[in-house]
């Protein structure tokens, strides 16, 4: 589904508008002119061919997927990493402190066996493994044909995980699970998760400013315009917290 002409969303699951697998996070494909096509993130893995499917009725050929950003390494994130170079030959970049967890596919790196004992994946579902091709880290830029990806590394929600602004006629924050609508953060509780408040504190400096205009989160709703107001409820809760013992009290 076309959000605007610079960008469509082509995978979201059931914590989204529900075109393809239920596991699937939000994906979305940038159009950067010339016949080139970005991916940021993959979805799941698991019936990525509806993801193809619906590049296809926004009237894109897939064959021209030439890069796939992904924001961090949990699985319904990148499972769907290895289907997309594998198909199209496309360029994958990664961040750098997660990269290797999509080359090794660690089950408990990767949170996996978590989520199967949870009952989210069958005990056999298996993910492939991706060769990343490029090693994020902070601050690098690319200028892909019409528009500029600036990556922004983003611990909080996983251990080194990034979130991109794009650059073209609007600005575009590509969040993944840093942020989602409403300023609200996603931590996660279980063993080797990366997960930490610590993170965010280190990191919610990196996203004021920066005027962004679509807010695009790896789940749930997105926006074309007004994106920083999202990002800035973030910030200002985060401005708002006092630590008292073990208890998060709001500032009066």
């Amino acid at each position: 589904m076309k959000i605007t002409n610079e960008v469509s969303i082509v995978g979201s699951g059931a914590l989204g508008i529900r075109i393809s697998h239920p596991s699937d996070c939000n994906v979305y494909l940038f159009n950067l002119g010339g016949g080139s096509l970005a991916l940021v993130d993959t979805g799941v893995g698991i019936d990525t061919e509806r993801i193809v499917e619906n590049i296809k009725k926004d009237d894109f050929n897939p064959e021209q997927i030439d890069h796939l950003f992904i924001t961090h390494a949990h699985t319904d994130h990148m499972g769907g990493a290895e289907y997309f170079k594998k198909n199209f030959n496309c360029k994958v970049y990664a961040p750098i402190k997660e990269a290797d967890d999509l080359e090794t596919i660690d089950e408990v790196a990767l949170g996996l066996d978590v989520a199967k004992k949870a009952g989210f994946f069958a005990s056999e579902f298996k993910v492939n493994s991706c060769k990343v091709d490029i090693r994020l880290q902070d601050g690098d830029e690319f200028t892909l044909g019409n528009l500029k990806f600036k990556a922004i590394e983003t611990p909080g929600h996983s251990k080194g995980g990034f979130c991109f602004l794009v650059l073209g006629a609007k600005k575009y924050f590509c969040s993944g699970d840093h942020i989602s609508t409403g300023g609200l953060i996603n931590l996660q509780n279980y063993p080797n998760s990366g997960s930490s408040l610590e993170g965010y504190r280190n990191s919610v400096s990196k996203l004021a400013n920066l005027d962004a205009d679509g807010f695009l989160p790896g789940h749930g709703l997105f926006t074309v315009n007004d994106g920083q107001r999202e990002i800035d409820l973030m910030i200002d809760a985060m401005g708002d917290l006092l630590v008292k013992g073990r208890f998060f009290i709001p500032r009066t």
